[in-house]
């Protein structure tokens, strides 16, 4: 068996479906890949022999008393593209049930209860600007968190990659896997290619936290620039990252998030550090 571990959405189902496919792991013909409307490669966890000979898991999950083969470890500038890549793809954007695995309840109610004078139930029906704004000023810690590199860079494993490796130099990667591992390659790189392709094409997340650093730059140097947000997430890191430059947004009632930072230049102020949390 072989075992690859990876932080969540840190593309570790892709990886583990690439080598089973490409090696002699695979027991069937070869098929063309298909990805789902997320860009993400879940329908190969439905291949039963496949799960017979790797599985890609998450450290948490992880019985270490196992060998593991591979770890893939996070790049900490693209952890809010891992953290968007979870949302939509393995919680399908489900805001609430998101939050909620990782914070009680409680504390959510709390919080919003006595920094928003929010009094509701916390579900769909919280105002969009309310959830923004808290979520601002967690989502840096959230990702610090759960993309740490040195909890990967720790795991005894036979072969270690980074998720930049998949983006920029993959064909080397994977022949480096397949042969610290032992296995064979049985389909031409032509192949490899076409499917990496059809992969990268759908990665909308992938640069969301470069994006967002990319847009508070702009702001800050008075360039006009189009913004493009995905996620409540990527607009909540965009107010965490101006916060850093104590400029706040005035953010009550500001349910659509501005689309171009010329738009954005005209609702923020200067501000004194805010530690409301």
């Amino acid at each position: 068996m072989i075992n690859v571990i990876f932080p969540p959405g840190c593309y570790g189902t892709y990886i583990a479906r690439c080598l089973y496919n490409y090696t002699n792991l695979r027991n069937s013909p070869f098929t063309d890949f298909e990805f789902d409307s997320a860009g993400s490669s879940h329908y190969h966890r439905e291949n039963t022999h496949a799960r017979s000979v790797i599985k890609a898991k998450h450290v948490d999950t992880f019985d270490h008393s196992s060998p593991v083969q591979l770890v893939v470890v996070p790049c900490v500038e693209h952890g809010l593209d891992y953290y968007n890549n979870q949302f939509v793809k393995n919680q399908h954007s489900q805001l609430i049930r998101y939050i909620t695995k990782q914070m009680p309840k409680e504390e959510v109610n709390h919080k919003l209860k006595h920094q928003w004078n929010y009094h509701g139930e916390f579900d769909a029906t919280v105002p969009r600007w309310i959830m923004r704004e808290w979520c601002s000023y967690w989502i840096a810690d959230a990702l610090n968190s759960a993309y740490n590199t040195t909890t990967y860079h720790m795991l005894d494993s036979t072969v270690k990659i980074s998720t930049k490796d998949i983006f920029e130099n993959y064909t080397e990667t994977l022949t480096k896997i397949v042969s610290a591992l032992e296995l064979t390659f049985t389909v031409d790189q032509d192949k490899i290619d076409i499917q990496h392709n059809k992969f990268l094409a759908v990665q909308k997340f992938h640069n969301s936290q470069n994006r967002c650093y990319q847009y508070v730059q702009d702001l800050l140097a008075g360039v006009n620039t189009n913004i493009y947000v995905h996620s409540i997430f990527d607009e909540a890191y965009i107010q965490h990252l101006l916060r850093q430059h104590n400029i706040e947004i005035q953010c009550d009632g500001l349910n659509t998030f501005p689309d171009s930072t010329h738009h954005l230049r005209t609702i923020i102020y200067e501000t004194m550090h805010n530690t409301n949390t």
